[in-house]
């Protein structure tokens, strides 16, 4: 079975704005240790299965949350560039339903965001870190057991 995140992450990485920003530094749920930023996390929070009375539609619906990160406090709104950046390329008036990584992606609309956190240091360090979240819901065809 595919991936819708596999999937997600494939349809970034294959968009310039995305990559000239952050390279290919878009990771699942957490961040490596000691970093390169900016730096994009990625996650599932939520996941549905639309049903009717006779068993399960065939369509689900994926909340997957962004973390944009960045450590220079004068360019904070890098983050918000990032996530603009993702809001362009995820919710796409113009995107068409398409096959990524085998999964069929049906639409895709952001939910929340960006939300801007700081977290001061915590190595005794000057450099806290700026995080900007958004969430986005993303609506794929999934296989109907029978």
């Amino acid at each position: 079975m595919a991936d819708i995140a596999t999937a997600i992450r494939a349809h970034l990485m294959s968009k310039s704005s995305v990559t000239d920003l952050i390279s290919t530094r878009l990771y699942p749920a957490v961040l490596p240790t000691d970093p390169t930023y900016p730096s994009v996390t990625m996650q599932i929070t939520d996941h549905e299965h639309e049903r009717h009375l006779t068993g399960q539609t065939g369509i689900a619906h994926a909340t997957i949350q962004f973390d944009c990160y960045n450590y220079d406090p004068l360019d904070s709104r890098k983050n918000t560039g990032i996530c603009e950046i993702l809001r362009d390329e995820l919710c796409d008036p113009d995107l068409e339903p398409s096959t990524t990584q085998g999964v069929r992606i049906e639409g895709i609309e952001c939910l929340s965001g960006p939300i801007e956190l700081y977290s001061p240091p915590r190595d005794g360090s000057q450099k806290g870190r700026y995080r900007s979240i958004m969430n986005f819901r993303v609506s794929y065809a999934e296989a109907v057991p029978t």
